[in-house]
C-alpha cells in the first residue's frame, strides 16, 4: 500500500481505529462474561423473579390478559384465556372487536364499545355473551386501557377479561323474578306502595297509580299523598305512617275512607307495616289497601233489607195477634151458643136439620179456634215473646192425657192409638209443660189427620245411647214425598196430599213443634215414605233428663 497517497492513509487510519474499537469491545465482553458485576446480576435475577411472580398470578387468577395493536387488532391472549372461555385465541388473533362474531349485544352498547376503542378511551365491564359448542352461553367481561409511548403515540390496548356467567345468570334470574313480582303487584286489585321516612313514595303498583291517582306509577315516585290527593288526605296518611315509623309496629286491617283523583269516596281495608333496612332499623312504610266499597254497600243494603223485613214481620205478627184476639171473642160466643143448641139446653130445636147445623157450626168454630191459637203461638215465637218455664214432667202422665183426648175423637173411625212409655219410667224431662203438651197435641193431631181407616198411630219415648230423650210419633198414613219433606217444617207449608182430604190443617203444626223443640235446645227429625207412613221425632238434649230419686218425688 502506498502510504504517500492521502486517501490510502485515511482508509488505513479508519480501519485501524475500527479494529481497535472492536478489540476493546471484545475484551470488555470477555471480561464481563468471566466476572459479571454484582449489581447487574441482581437486576437480572430480580427481573426473572418478577416474571415468575406475574406468571404465577396469571395462572391462579380467574382473569385472562389481552392486548391489541395500534390498529385495534388482537395481538396477544394469555394462556388462561382458552381454558376459561373455551375459545381458541388463534381464532381471534389479528381481528378487530367487531370481527370476533359477538352476537346478542344491544346495538347501543356495541356502538359505545367501538367508540371507546376508536377514541382510545379506557373502558370497564364490557359484558357480552359467547356461545359454546355445546349450545350453552358463557358471559364474559372485558376491561381495557389504552397504551401510549413516551411521545404520546397510541400503541394499542392492554386489558383483562373474566368469566361472569354465574353473575349474569343470577342477574337474569333476579330480573325475571323482579319482573314477575312487578307483574303480580300490578295485576292484583289492591293498592300496594312503599314510602320512605320522608313519606314520599318509592314505589306504587299500577292499580294504585291508575285507580287512585289517575297517573302512571313512574309519575307517583318521589311525591307525597298530599301532593297527589290534597293536604287533608296527606295529613291523615302521614299520621298513620308516623305511627308505624315511630313505634315500629304494624297497623293491621283498619277501615278508612279515601277519595280518588276524581273526588269519589271509597272505603278501603288498610294494613301498614314497617320496612326495615339491613341493620333492622325502620327505613319506611309498606302499605296495602283493599277497596271494600262494594262489599260495604252490600252489607249496608243487606242490613237495611233485614231491618225492613224484621219491621214488616213484626207488623205482620202484631196484626195477626191483634186480629186473633179480636176474632177469639165473637168465636167463643159462636161456640158457646152452638153447644147450647147441640145439648138442647132450652128444649128441642124443632127440626133434626137444625141439630146437624149446630154440630157443623161447633166443629167449624173449633177448627177456627185452633187456627187462631196457632197464629198466636207463631207470633209469640217469632217475636221472641214465647218464654219457656222448665219443670219436671212425668212423660207417661203427659202423653196419656193427650192420648185419652184423641181416643175419644177416634171412636168409630177404626184407627188404633197406642203408647209406649216403659223406657222412661225412671226419669223426668225438664221442659215447659205447656210447650210439651202442645208438641204432643200437634204431632198426634197430624198423625191422626193423615191416617186412613184401619191404620195405626203410636206414641213412644226412649233414651238414646247419648242420653237424649226422644219422643216418636208414628203413623201408617199416606206418607210424604222427598220433595215436600225438606220444606215440611216451614211456616204455612202444606205437603201435596196423596189422599184427598177436606181437612189439611194450617201448615203451622210442625213448624211450631220445631221452634218449641229449639227453645229447649232440641231439634226435630222426620222420616217418611209415600203410602207407608211417617215417623216424627223430637229430640231433647241429655242435660234435660233428670233421674228420679228413690222417693219418686212428684213433678212440678
Amino acid at each position: 500500500m502506498d502510504i504517500s497517497n492521502g486517501t490510502d492513509i485515511t482508509l488505513w487510519t479508519a480501519g485501524m481505529l475500527a479494529l481497535g474499537a472492536l478489540g476493546f469491545l471484545a475484551g470488555w465482553w470477555l471480561r464481563g462474561r468471566r466476572e459479571p458485576s454484582p449489581s447487574l446480576f441482581g437486576e437480572i435475577e430480580a427481573h426473572r423473579w418478577n416474571e415468575e411472580r406475574f406468571e404465577d398470578f396469571a395462572k391462579s387468577s380467574a382473569h385472562w390478559f389481552w392486548e391489541m395493536d395500534e390498529n385495534l387488532r388482537y395481538s396477544y391472549f394469555s394462556d388462561h384465556f382458552e381454558e376459561i372461555t373455551g375459545v381458541s385465541s388463534d381464532y381471534l388473533m389479528g381481528k378487530k372487536r367487531e370481527e370476533t362474531g359477538i352476537t346478542g349485544i344491544p346495538a347501543e352498547m356495541m356502538q359505545r364499545q367501538l367508540d371507546d376503542l376508536e377514541n382510545h378511551r379506557a373502558f370497564e365491564d364490557f359484558v357480552f355473551p359467547r356461545p359454546q359448542p355445546d349450545g350453552t352461553v358463557r358471559w364474559l367481561s372485558n376491561n381495557g386501557r389504552p397504551v401510549f409511548d413516551k411521545k404520546g403515540t397510541f400503541k394499542g390496548y392492554r386489558g383483562t377479561g373474566r368469566d361472569v356467567t354465574r353473575i349474569k345468570e343470577t342477574e337474569i334470574r333476579l330480573l325475571r323474578n323482579r319482573q314477575l313480582l312487578r307483574t303480580i303487584l300490578d295485576t292484583v286489585p289492591t293498592t300496594i306502595s312503599v314510602k320512605g321516612l320522608d313519606r314520599r313514595y318509592r314505589f306504587v303498583n299500577r292499580y294504585q297509580a291508575q285507580w287512585l291517582f289517575g297517573v302512571e306509577p313512574e309519575e307517583v315516585v318521589g311525591k307525597t299523598m298530599g301532593d297527589l290527593l290534597g293536604t287533608e288526605m296527606g295529613e291523615i296518611a302521614d299520621q298513620n305512617d308516623r305511627k308505624v315509623i315511630e313505634t315500629g309496629l304494624p297497623l293491621i286491617n283498619f277501615e278508612e275512607e279515601i277519595p280518588d283523583f276524581k273526588g269519589r269516596k271509597h272505603t278501603v281495608l288498610t294494613t301498614k307495616v314497617p320496612l326495615l333496612d339491613e341493620q333492622g332499623q325502620v327505613d319506611g312504610v309498606i302499605t296495602a289497601a283493599l277497596n271494600i266499597s262494594k262489599r260495604k254497600k252490600m252489607e249496608n243494603d243487606l242490613r237495611e233489607s233485614r231491618e225492613r223485613a224484621e219491621k214488616a214481620n213484626r207488623a205482620k205478627s202484631d196484626f195477626l195477634a191483634s186480629m186473633s184476639h179480636d176474632l177469639r171473642t165473637p168465636l167463643n160466643a159462636i161456640l158457646g151458643f152452638s153447644e147450647i143448641f147441640m145439648l138442647k139446653t132450652f128444649g128441642e130445636l124443632g127440626h133434626k136439620r137444625y141439630e146437624e147445623y149446630a154440630d157443623l157450626i161447633y166443629k167449624s168454630g173449633q177448627q177456627l179456634l185452633l187456627l187462631i191459637n196457632d197464629i198466636l203461638d207463631l207470633s209469640k215465637i217469632e217475636s221472641g215473646e214465647y218464654h219457656i218455664v222448665p219443670a219436671r214432667n212425668d212423660l207417661r202422665a203427659a202423653s196419656s192425657y193427650v192420648l185419652r183426648i184423641f181416643s175419644a175423637e177416634l171412636i168409630g173411625k177404626d184407627i188404633s192409638l197406642t203408647g209406649e212409655f216403659d223406657a222412661v219410667e225412671h226419669i223426668w224431662l225438664e221442659a215447659d209443660p205447656k210447650a210439651l203438651n202442645q208438641i204432643l197435641n200437634n204431632l198426634v193431631s197430624n198423625a191422626v189427620r193423615f191416617t186412613p181407616k184401619g191404620g195405626a198411630v203410636s206414641v213412644s219415648w226412649r233414651l238414646s245411647a247419648n242420653g237424649e230423650c226422644i219422643l216418636a210419633v208414628r203413623d201408617t198414613g199416606c206418607g210424604i214425598s222427598d220433595e215436600d219433606l225438606v220444606h215440611l217444617t216451614e211456616p204455612f207449608y202444606q205437603a201435596k196430599p196423596h189422599v184427598a182430604r177436606a181437612d189439611r190443617g194450617t201448615g203451622l203444626g210442625l213448624y211450631i213443634c220445631r221452634r218449641l223443640a229449639e227453645l229447649h235446645d232440641g231439634h226435630i227429625r222426620i222420616n217418611s215414605e209415600v203410602n207407608a207412613g211417617t215417623k216424627v221425632e223430637i229430640i231433647f238434649p241429655a242435660d234435660r233428663v233428670v233421674l228420679r230419686t228413690a222417693s219418686r218425688e212428684n213433678p212440678h
